[in-house]
């Protein structure tokens, strides 16, 4: 959990730094508390945008589910849409994963060819701001992907953000990554050597994403879905190893 809150991020910073520190952050009339507030908040933009080996922010994961509508074949992303997951696409009434998405030629094909839309699976493509379902849907069907929220801060009352509002804001993401982002963005603005910086806080950033995330269990005789890999079922008695 955060430690911080916006106001609390900007005076550590600010002392780090050498500089006064303000009183207040959202609505000040200072020039340079105010480029602290807009360095921030392209912090956490940039910041919310990044993958590690297991994906991105944990955090900031979640699902999108919605139900089909007979002869309704486009659907609106979700508002707080960053990117989605790959592979997370299902149909939930039908138990099986949907196709896609599917390239701009494909969709043509299957628009503008002969074959047109034939098959028992869904297939998607992202285009236009929306998720576009082939064939057109003729019953009501749950659908559901996973995505990366671009809300990387909440309210004092829990209402998820994407740019800071007040100073008792508080990050989804470590505070300690707004700190030496803001320090090594201060820096640099300022015209000032920022590289030792940028490093410590490259080094800082990529321990935290990398240990965000549980890694996957490696099993040499399963997986998690139960696949077997090797194990006395699938390996003969004797011609092996030697034997």
């Amino acid at each position: 959990m955060a430690e911080r809150t916006l106001l609390q991020i900007v005076q550590t910073s600010c002392d780090e730094l050498g500089i006064s520190r303000p009183t207040t952050v959202v609505g000040s009339s200072d020039l340079q508390v105010r480029q602290i507030l807009a360095l921030l908040n392209r912090e956490g933009k940039e910041l919310s945008a990044r993958e590690g080996l297991y994906g991105g922010w944990p955090q900031l994961r979640k699902e999108h589910t919605f139900d089909t509508a007979d002869g309704t074949a486009a659907y609106n992303f979700p508002a707080d849409l960053q990117y989605f997951m790959n592979t997370t696409a299902w149909d939930r009434s039908e138990e099986w994963p949907m196709h896609g998405p599917i390239s701009p030629q494909t969709w043509q094909v299957l628009k503008s060819g002969t074959v047109g839309s034939v098959g028992p699976r869904t297939r998607f493509r992202v285009m236009a701001g929306q998720l576009y379902l082939d064939p057109t849907p003729t019953t009501v069907r749950a659908i559901v992907l996973e995505y990366y929220s671009n809300t990387w801060c909440e309210a004092s009352g829990g209402t998820d953000q994407a740019v800071w509002t007040a100073d008792n804001d508080l990050p989804l993401l470590p505070d300690d990554c707004f700190i030496l982002g803001l320090k090594w963005r201060f820096r640099k603005e300022k015209g000032l050597d920022y590289q030792e910086h940028f490093n410590e806080y490259e080094d800082f950033v990529t321990s935290k994403l990398s240990r965000s995330s549980m890694a996957p269990i490696i099993d040499i005789a399963s997986t998690p879905c139960g696949v077997r890999l090797i194990d006395e079922d699938n390996i003969p008695d004797t011609g092996y190893g030697g034997v």
